[in-house]
């Protein structure tokens, strides 16, 4: 049996996700791909256009986790102000299935760069790691996200649920948003009952996303 590999793995759950929570207009996602080094995609507010950058995607190369970090932040941060979006909820998605071992960066360069934009959660900004694999190092991970530089998600079992956990993080942050004031409650649109499904609070709030993804070339292994 030909087991799928873990890149084209990421690659249908990241699509995945997109299908189920962008809704043109209202959201504006990007990706930032890292191995050797870090490319960065520029926002869009269409989902197909994000696809596409998805789709490009292929697996090499070793793993610059800090610098995509830092230039995620960066880039979203400079998105925002550019667009007047400052009080819109933000969020980036590190996704990892391995070790840091290529950045110029270190772990206080990061926690200084999230310090310089002051991303954090209680200005409307957050920063989610999910990490698959045995070649992890999670006490790193957790060291580098203490004291609001971000929250490492530790749900994933494979590259397969990776759909739903990014999925289930933006509607956590739709919540927060709902529930901070970020949202302007119009109509009967984010309130009580209007509110069926978990996913709509994924959808309702007009945020930016990126997500950050790891292209090393283990992700080259079947998933």
């Amino acid at each position: 049996i030909h087991m799928a590999s873990k890149i084209s793995v990421l690659k249908r759950e990241s699509k995945s996700f997109i299908d189920d929570v962008h809704i043109d207009g209202k959201h504006a996602g990007s990706i930032v791909s890292f191995n050797d080094s870090v490319d960065i995609y520029q926002f869009s507010l269409h989902a197909s256009s994000i696809k596409g950058a998805i789709g490009d995607l292929d697996a090499n190369g070793r793993t610059s986790l800090y610098d995509s970090i830092a230039a995620s932040v960066n880039h979203m941060a400079n998105f925002q102000s550019e667009q007047g979006m400052m009080s819109k909820p933000a969020v980036v998605i590190t996704f990892t299935d391995g070790k840091e071992n290529e950045s110029s960066n270190s772990k206080s360069d990061v926690q200084s760069a999230i310090d310089d934009i002051g991303f954090y959660p209680h200005n409307g900004c957050w920063h989610f790691i999910v990490p698959v694999g045995k070649k992890v190092n999670k006490s790193k991970l957790k060291s580098l996200c203490q004291n609001d530089y971000g929250e490492v998600v530790d749900d994933a079992n494979s590259v397969h649920d990776l759909g739903t956990i990014f999925k289930a993080l933006l509607i956590r942050v739709g919540k927060l948003a709902v529930e901070k004031g970020m949202v302007k409650k119009s109509g009967n649109k984010v309130k009580g009952k209007a509110i069926r499904k978990e996913i709509d609070y994924a959808r309702i709030v007009p945020l930016a996303y990126i997500l950050n993804l790891d292209i090393s070339s283990s992700m080259s292994n079947s998933a």
